[in-house]
């Protein structure tokens, strides 16, 4: 009974520290409430996206800017993919300024939490001071006159489709074997700008970030072959887009970007506008799947 007790109270931090980044949470969230699982999980992403870059960044050249994030990360519009909100824009802006922590030199001024952003409406009547709460990061005010560097943060286009599964099938009389693979694929694209950033011969001020998923299931099954009839075989659970993922990676993608623009890194920008963006034009309506069963 007390080795249960203890697993349960090692296995419970994590599960909800991993509600925390997607679901709305059971309990009221503290003044920094990014869980430190989710914060080492953003970190390690970041490392393996930026290690895989065909460029090097110089660490000796400092930045020294101080840069202002917006309080949500995207904005409600057309382009706003269906899982985004408020908060949850709120929260991304929040694991932008820790994967912005990596870089010398630039200092992110702290991103209100959602539980500030509601105390500040709250205490607000005023509807021109309370849209200027939301769109101005309110702790941001008394900063303003050190002229920070603004970062603003727009969804491009989402895009998530289901392509249509691979099989493969070998029979052996009465029996045959059908390998099956299904597959989702998703990506998320952005546009990053930066205002007020104070750097002489700046080549670029905008940046297209972008970050994509590809998540895979199936497997092989088996069916009887009885004359004109077969039974057997099964179905496959549907793959999911690996939302977290994407979106850390994004975020990792959005933080270089901004170094990139900071430090004026010529190889660093000529990367980022000569990658190809992604798009899902190139598969034909043949290739989409009408159905999201595997």
């Amino acid at each position: 009974m007390h080795n249960q007790l203890l697993r349960r109270k090692l296995i419970t931090p994590f599960f909800f520290g991993f509600s925390l980044f997607l679901t709305e949470p059971l309990r009221a969230e503290s003044e920094n409430d990014i869980h430190p699982l989710l914060r080492q999980e953003l970190l390690v992403v970041q490392k393996s996206l930026i290690q895989k870059r065909p460029y090097s960044l110089n660490r000796n050249n400092i930045a020294r800017q101080t840069v202002s994030l917006p309080t949500f990360y995207g904005d409600a519009s057309k382009s706003t993919p269906p899982w985004w909100s408020p908060k949850r824009g709120n929260r991304l802006s929040q694991f932008l300024a820790i994967a912005l922590e990596k870089y010398p030199g630039l200092k992110a001024k702290e991103v209100p939490t959602w539980n500030q952003i509601v105390l500040e409406n709250e205490i607000t009547k005023n509807p021109d001071a309370e849209r200027e709460s939301l769109h101005l990061n309110p702790l941001m005010r008394n900063y303003r006159r050190q002229n920070p560097a603004q970062i603003t943060l727009s969804f491009l286009e989402y895009s998530s489709i289901y392509l249509k599964p691979k099989k493969r099938g070998i029979g052996l009389g009465f029996i045959s074997f059908t390998n099956k693979s299904c597959s989702v694929d998703s990506y998320l694209k952005s546009s990053l700008v930066v205002h007020n950033l104070d750097l002489p011969n700046l080549s670029t001020d905008q940046l297209l970030t972008q970050s994509h998923d590809r998540e895979n299931q199936g497997g092989t099954s088996l069916s009887l072959n009885l004359g004109l009839a077969g039974i057997g075989g099964g179905n496959f659970d549907t793959p999911k887009t690996n939302l977290k993922k994407l979106l850390l990676e994004h975020i990792a993608d959005t933080a270089e970007g901004i170094y990139c623009i900071a430090t004026n890194n010529a190889a660093c920008l000529r990367f980022y506008s000569e990658r190809e963006p992604l798009s899902h034009k190139k598969y034909k309506k043949k290739d989409i799947a009408k159905s999201t069963e595997c």
